[in-house]
């Protein structure tokens, strides 16, 4: 290590220490340890959730409010999201086999719930795209929630 940059690394020590002068040196640094420990554990999360794709922004922002092309993007986008959605589906079943019939039947009640919650009285041409965009919307969330769920360490 250079000298200049151990002299730095005392002066900016020091400076901490005195700040914190309240603190023992061994306080101090386990501070500093398990603010690290934080920083790297936010760093690599196991699951990161997903929402809208790129693309689907870019769709959405290039239809510029006409139903016909808001819908087109909104069915491709809710069709990615139905397999991601199948696919933490089965990894959930597969974490979790003692509860396989509850969560089928959970499923199934998300499903209707989520058609009932989505359903529109409207009859104007924006009433498919708010019906798609609600059922996207639900979509996204439940497949999140599955694959928060369905983590399964590994074994050693």
């Amino acid at each position: 290590m250079p000298m200049t940059q151990v002299i730095f690394a005392y002066k900016l020590n020091s400076l901490f220490f005195d700040k914190f002068s309240l603190l023992g040196t061994g306080d101090c640094m386990r501070l500093v340890g398990f603010s690290m420990l934080l920083l790297l554990g936010s760093c690599f999360q196991v699951h990161a959730a997903t929402g809208y794709s790129r693309e689907f922004i870019q769709c959405m922002n290039a239809s510029r409010g006409v139903a016909d092309q808001a819908e087109k993007c909104l069915k491709s986008e809710q069709n990615d999201h139905a397999k991601l959605l199948q696919q933490n589906y089965k990894k959930y079943l597969k974490a979790n086999p003692t509860r396989t019939e509850q969560i089928r039947k959970e499923h199934k009640i998300w499903e209707v719930r989520r058609d009932q919650r989505c359903k529109s009285s409207n009859t104007g041409k924006y009433a498919h795209v708010q019906v798609a965009e609600c059922k996207l919307a639900m979509t996204i969330e439940q497949s999140n929630r599955y694959a928060s769920r369905s983590f399964v360490p590994s074994k050693r």
